[in-house]
Formats: C-alpha cells, structure tokens, sequence
C-alpha cells in the first residue's frame, strides 16, 4: 500500500479507535468473551492499517 503525505480524518479516526480499544483490553474487569472480541477488533484494525 503506498501512502501519501496528507493525514487523513480517518486515518485519524482509526487510530484513536484503536488507542480506545486498546486501553479497554487493558480493563481487569472484562470478560474473556470481551476481552476475545476486542483483541479480534484489534487485529482487523491493524491489518486495515498496515501496522503489523
């Protein structure tokens, strides 16, 4: 993917998706089921980003 030298609104928005999501994993008081799903979103996230 190449990348061009404007920084996006969504680019944007992604990322502090991601800070978001992130920090909820980080939340002792999450389940495993959530605590899966979120890992899951993670994954996508950084895939659709290209920051493996």
């Amino acid at each position: 993917m190449e990348k061009n030298n404007k920084y996006t609104c969504a680019e944007y928005r992604e990322e502090m998706m991601l800070l978001g999501l992130k920090k909820r994993l980080n939340d002792k008081d999450i389940s495993e089921a959530e605590r899966w799903t979120i890992t899951r979103e993670i994954e996508k996230l950084e895939i659709d980003m290209d920051i493996n």
